[in-house]
């Protein structure tokens, strides 16, 4: 199948801000609904692509390790603080929350401002990005879909890289299907992928920043399983 090349970013002009690129990562799926061809020429160019080789430090991470449904079936602030309290502190357990905490942020209807608020409270670490520090804030600058559509994201055939990994950081690249109205669509095609970096504080994982990364073929074709992915 071909595929269009990402054209290379303009070095001379400022670069946005990673929640930015999110929100255009978000817009991106919108336009899924209604134009799926539009998809390959609106995906924005990664920031960096990476060795494909994880290089988790800290504990031993293999393929069929990583739980990709931590916080349960729910997409709720909830069930998403419960994971980051179940999250051992070990590369496993950052891994996990990570892929927690991107199905969590990843739906449309955004999460209500209620939940937003605390997750950014519980969750963002003390030199979080400001974006992360107000999720209320990110997610109302994102753009809607059409009246009745959901949008959310599946671990089922999530995949994920350990960028990096030491006692009390981790860098998380996970990558998940899209999912319109119900129906998965192929991860190879329609899937969105993002960088986490955590770090552990107060007994806890806690995000300092997200952002994208790997092209998403790369993570799906590349990347580590999970098990358990919903």
């Amino acid at each position: 199948m071909s595929r269009r090349s990402a054209e290379l970013p303009d070095t001379t002009k400022p670069t946005p801000g990673p929640w930015l690129k999110v929100a255009l990562i978000i817009t991106i799926l919108v336009v899924l609904v209604v134009a799926v061809a539009s998809w390959y020429a609106l995906r924005p160019a990664p920031q960096a692509v990476v060795d494909p080789t994880p290089t988790a430090t800290s504990a031993p991470v293999g393929p069929g390790l990583a739980n990709g449904c931590l916080a349960g079936p729910d997409r709720t602030a909830a069930a998403l603080i419960a994971a980051q309290g179940k999250a051992p502190h070990t590369t496993l357990g950052a891994i996990e929350l990570t892929a927690a905490f991107l199905r969590w942020q990843a739906q449309y209807p955004f999460p209500p401002a209620g939940d937003s608020g605390l997750v950014s409270k519980t969750m963002a670490a003390a030199k979080a990005t400001p974006d992360m520090k107000d999720l209320a804030g990110t997610f109302s600058a994102r753009p809607v879909a059409q009246p009745g559509q959901t949008i959310t994201t599946s671990m089922a055939q999530g995949k994920y890289f350990v960028e990096s990994a030491e006692a009390d950081q981790a860098q998380i690249t996970v990558g998940s299907t899209v999912v319109i109205n119900g129906t998965a669509v192929d991860p190879q095609n329609r899937g969105v992928s993002f960088t986490v970096t955590l770090v552990w504080e107060s007994g806890v994982w806690k995000i300092s920043k997200m952002e994208p990364s790997r092209v998403p073929d790369q993570v799906f074709s590349q990347g580590t399983s999970f098990v358990g992915g919903c």
